[in-house]
């Protein structure tokens, strides 16, 4: 690889002596005032074109493949940067390298001269330096970089854009904090040039720094740089504590009244709070604890947090693992027997239960990991001895809960077994009455009548203030929703829950009433905005844990009358626990279990399929033999290793391409990776023959969680991890890219961000712009992973069956969801070993242990 190396310094420096110590072809300035003659010959005026003609040669030579040293003052970094930009663009390592003699110049500039070039001289790039700054703005975060600017604190006052990794910056700096990172400065397409960090972090803003800090952090309301300016007037260097005292008497007293007695509370609470992170950071410092988990130790014990933690510093289970708490607590002192550490394990093994989606855990199971943890035994009963505040134990069911877990489960039971009392209670406020006539207008309307067991579940629902309706693929659940829906009118709001992004839409399309998402909803019960005769239908109920319906039913006013309604052996919850699933066959629930297949449903094949899979029966599916002899159905198309079923995928989905709508399902990153990019190539290739424009966007360097690294327009994509209701974007929606914007389009978000607007994209019928920040969030939507579908439909789904490993993610209910997501043709193409066993197979979640219990 080529290498160009930049000799910098002021006249007289030796950097021509320098340069011929370095292998590459020399190029100055100086050699361009040289004549034909060899006389050296300098003049002012062409000094610009001088150093045009250095920068035209680098880059003939640099494309020609050789060495380059290039020698100039080269005082100001604006010189250097068309270098930089030179070296990226040909792909050759750049060496910038300062000459520091005092040898006099050879060209007669004088002494004085000389000296003004060295008090001009600024840092170069790539040289390793230190700042201190305080942060005026935060122009672009996403999940892998943050970009802050900052002010340096010293009388120069420089603007720097500092660029760090999320590891070191987990937690967004804020306006007005004051900042310490080393690193170095480099050329950056957008910025200009940006100061990369290797270190950095917050300072304690003391002496007029305290001025911008309080006027610009947002943890202040109310306070502007006047204020700040007449605090600091009226306090001084001692500003700082008198905050931390809370004297707000005495704050507003010096402060002739200005600060209202609210906007004084919150500057002295700001203050605190921040004191306390920072302090906790200290504490913490050498035990390499993240800003992030900090801020939560603060905002869960205050002040207290170093007393709280220092009492027992397995407190930080409840944020972080035993791997990391355990070595963390030996330095700061607890000895291996110490009953702090005993009563740790067992805190640590429930944890970790609670993480795989257990509520409780059966006493062996305890034991057995809390020995493991101690490297020693411990009897069960001694060890449970030691935090019997934060446990509670089952008596004639073996089992142990965390006491927040129990508390969480209690809540869960106690509302929904109560409600079911509410039409005892309240009968003019809940009652609906059925309408018959209403019901034949319905059915005469639709063109078919509600089945025997349909008409059983729309009168249980409104029998009953709390009610369950269970079913499987093709048994009539939304018709059975929108005989309730009619029923009820205008009598009523009725609010119907969807539990993904892609859910919301689909529903709309099936039922005509618009669906809101989990996060939504519990936005407008923080709010207070859910009517007391209000209907909750909460759709795909499989999936919601329990600590989602904790946070439901803390808030929802006890009149609401709500329905379930799903499919027990779709996906499980994510998160921990399982209520709608501990609901099923609970006598104190009025429930309706649909279990008749319709004759419509029937004919594609996929029910009977469907069916087999949920009852652990291995289907009879025929081998795939292409679409045009079989459009609708479930075929499988067989292969052994990962490659062959990549080549069969991509053969199956170009095929499917042709019939409409289809959807690939796959299980792991790599093979979503594999197919995305293969399918992205494609479609590149595609638009190069109709010869339209190919614009790409690049997600490598923003996207952390994919190896996806471009879009075009005409890509699908998905948006994942993050739910933006401003913008209507919920987590697993999927979009086509229409747009990418090859030109400058900036704007300044609510929250006062800089954004570049970089694509914009399809949501279902929603054009949504997308920023830099956003690319976090995009990936490439060809192959998704099974839990992105659920809730949704499509008219063809190719699923890969592959093994992965102990994690088991093909599972029974993974297979289940895959297939039920298709509306007429399913292609499962992999291993049909794996596909046995998993059918075969007792889904895990079943295997969940928890606390709730309707019976």
């Amino acid at each position: 690889m080529a290498t160009l190396t930049l000799i910098r310094g002021k006249p007289g420096s030796g950097k021509t002596t320098l340069a011929k110590m370095y292998p590459g072809t020399l190029v100055e300035a100086d050699q361009y005032f040289v004549g034909p003659d060899g006389v050296y010959c300098f003049d002012g005026s062409k000094l610009g074109g001088a150093h045009r003609w250095c920068q035209q040669e680098t880059e003939r030579l640099l494309a020609k493949g050789a060495d380059v040293v290039v020698a100039n003052t080269f005082s100001q970094r604006w010189e250097l940067r068309p270098y930089h930009q030179l070296a990226t663009k040909y792909g050759v390592l750049i060496n910038v390298v300062q000459a520091k003699g005092d040898y006099g110049s050879v060209h007669g500039v004088s002494k004085k001269k000389t000296d003004e070039y060295g008090a001009r001289f600024e840092q170069g790039y790539l040289e390793q330096n230190g700042i201190d700054g305080y942060v005026v703005s935060l122009p672009r975060y996403n999940l892998s970089e943050v970009v802050f600017c900052v002010k340096t604190t010293d009388s120069e006052a420089l603007k720097y854009y500092v660029k760090a990794t999320r590891l070191l910056v987990p937690v967004l700096p804020a306006v007005g904090e004051v900042w310490n990172i080393r690193g170095c400065l480099i050329p950056d397409p957008y910025f200009e040039e940006v100061f990369v960090a290797d270190d950095c972090g917050r300072l304690m803003p003391i002496g007029r720094n305290l001025i911008s800090f309080l006027a610009l952090n947002n943890r202040f309301p109310g306070i502007n740089t006047r204020t700040a300016e007449n605090l600091y007037l009226a306090f001084g260097d001692q500003l700082g504590d008198v905050l931390e005292r809370g004297n707000i008497e005495e704050i507003r007293r010096k402060t002739s009244s200005s600060l209202s007695l609210q906007i004084a509370e919150m500057l002295v609470e700001g203050w605190q709070e921040y004191c306390s992170e920072f302090r906790v950071m200290e504490w913490l410092g050498s035990s390499n604890v993240k800003p992030l988990l900090v801020k939560m130790i603060v905002r869960f014990w205050g002040k207290n947090a170093i007393e709280k933690l220092s009492e027992d510093p397995y407190r930080l289970l409840a944020f972080k693992s035993w791997k990391e708490v355990d070595p963390l607590a030996i330095t700061l002192g607890i000895q291996r027997n110490d009953k702090r550490r005993i009563a740790g394990a067992v805190e640590a093994v429930c944890y970790s239960y609670y993480d795989k989606g257990h509520t409780a855990i059966r006493l062996d199971v305890l034991s057995n990991g809390v020995e493991e943890l101690l490297g020693a035994q411990v009897p069960i009963e001694d060890a449970l001895a030691t935090c019997q505040d934060r446990i509670v134990e089952w008596e004639g069911r073996d089992l142990v809960q965390l006491k927040w877990a129990f508390v969480v489960e209690q809540h869960v039971q106690k509302e929904i077994l109560e409600r079911t009392k509410m039409l005892e209670r309240w009968p003019a406020l809940l009652a609906v009455e059925f309408d018959e006539n209403r019901l034949n207008k319905f059915e005469e309307t639709v063109g078919y009548p509600l089945s025997p067991e349909q008409l059983k579940a729309v009168r249980t629902v409104f029998e009953s203030p709390v009610s369950c309706i269970f079913g499987g693929i093709g048994v009539g659940k939304f018709h059975v929703l929108n005989a309730i829906f009619d029923q009820i009118g205008d009598r009523a709001t009725i609010f119907l829950l969807a539990s993904t992004g892609p859910a919301t839409n689909s529903r709309h399309e099936i039922i005509g009433i618009k669906p809101i998402s989990i996060v939504k909803f519990q936005k407008k019960l923080d709010e207070g905005g859910i009517a007391e005769n209000a209907w909750l239908f909460i759709d795909e109920a499989s999936v919601l844990d329990v600590a989602v319906a904790y946070r439901i039913l803390k808030k929802l006013p006890r009149t609401v009358r709500i329905c379930f309604i799903g499919d027990s052996y779709r996906l499980f919850p994510k998160g921990p626990g399982l209520v709608f699933h501990a609901m099923e066959s609970a006598k104190r629930i009025p429930q309706v279990e649909l279990v008749t297949t319709h004759r419509s449903e029937l004919e594609t094949g996929i029910p009977q399929v469907a069916n087999a899979v949920r009852s652990l029966t291995i289907p009879e599916i025929e081998n795939f033999v292409g679409l045009r002899k079989r459009k609708v159905g479930v075929s499988f198309l067989e292969s052994t290793c990962v490659e062959t079923t990549v080549q069969n995928i991509l053969r199956v989905y170009r095929e499917s391409k042709e019939y409409g709508d289809v959807q690939i399902v796959a299980a792991t990153k790599d093979i979503c990776g594999l197919l995305n990019q293969a399918l992205h190539k494609e479609h590149r290739e595609l638009r190069e023959y109709q010869r339209l424009e190919i614009p790409v966007l690049n997600l490598q360097n923003c996207n952390a969680l994919t190896g996806n690294e471009e879009i075009t327009v005409g890509d699908p994509v998905v948006w994942h991890s993050m739910n933006d209701h401003s913008r209507g974007l919920c987590d697993g929606m999927l979009g086509t890219v229409t747009e990418i914007f090859e030109g400058q389009m900036w704007d300044i978000t609510d929250a006062g961000l800089e954004v570049r607007y970089v694509a914009e994209i399809d949501f279902s019928g929603s054009l949504v712009k997308v920023h830099e920040d956003d690319l976090a969030y995009i990936s490439l939507g060809y192959t998704i992973a099974c839990n992105e579908i659920q809730g949704s439909q499509f008219e063809r789904v190719i699923v890969a069956v592959t093994e992965t490993g102990d994690n088991r993610i093909v599972d029974n209910p993974w297979l289940y969801t895959a297939i039920t997501s298709a509306q007429k043709q399913v292609v499962l193409v992999g291993d049909k070993g794996v596909f046995t066993r998993e059918v075969t197979s007792q889904p895990r979640a079943f295997d969940r242990v928890i606390g709730l219990n309707f019976n």
